[in-house]
């Protein structure tokens, strides 16, 4: 079964390989809301993350849950940069609780 979620996987600029799913909020509060569909996606935070990883494979298998119909690849210097910033802030709150 899959159950859809945006999420990202990039290789780091030490060379590990991360994932994250992207923080969702719901927009639908109705009984008859779709939990799969009906959310939109804060592509500025993770809600999962995993880290220091040694593969892209390992990266997609490091996610034991519904399968989220697959991943988008972040190849661009840009796009990694931004990624970085992110998973810094993440891991940061991690450690601060």
């Amino acid at each position: 079964m899959s159950f859809n979620r945006e999420n990202i996987i990039w290789q780091s600029p030490d060379g590990t390989w991360n994932r994250g799913f992207f923080a969702v909020s719901w927009v639908d509060p109705s009984p008859d809301a779709d939990p799969e569909w009906d959310v939109e996606y804060d592509y500025d935070d993770f809600e999962w993350l995993a880290t220091g990883l040694g593969s892209e494979d390992a990266a997609w298998k490091s996610w034991k849950g519904a399968n989220p119909g697959g991943y988008n690849l972040a190849d661009q210097p840009q796009q990694v940069d931004r990624l970085e910033k992110i998973k810094a802030r993440v891991l940061q709150r991690r450690t601060a609780r």
